[in-house]
């Protein structure tokens, strides 16, 4: 995973209106990025940690993560 991969998945989750699953989180990346499941976990790991000390938070729902 590359921090480019976390920045990817973080301005996905800021702009979308709903929350997105892990799957549909992949799908925004082309096979030849590299970028598979566990790299999907590991940037939503680092951004609920990176945003715990701050005013907003990453959650899981039942629908995905908002």
């Amino acid at each position: 995973m590359t921090e480019n991969t976390e920045k990817i998945v973080e301005s996905l989750l800021l702009s979308s209106s709903r929350p997105l699953t892990e799957a549909e989180i992949l799908k925004a990346f082309n096979d030849s990025d590299g970028v598979d499941s566990a790299d999907i976990k590991e940037a939503l790991n680092k951004l609920e940690n990176f945003y715990s000390e701050r005013s907003i938070e990453l959650v899981k729902v039942a629908n995905g993560y908002r």
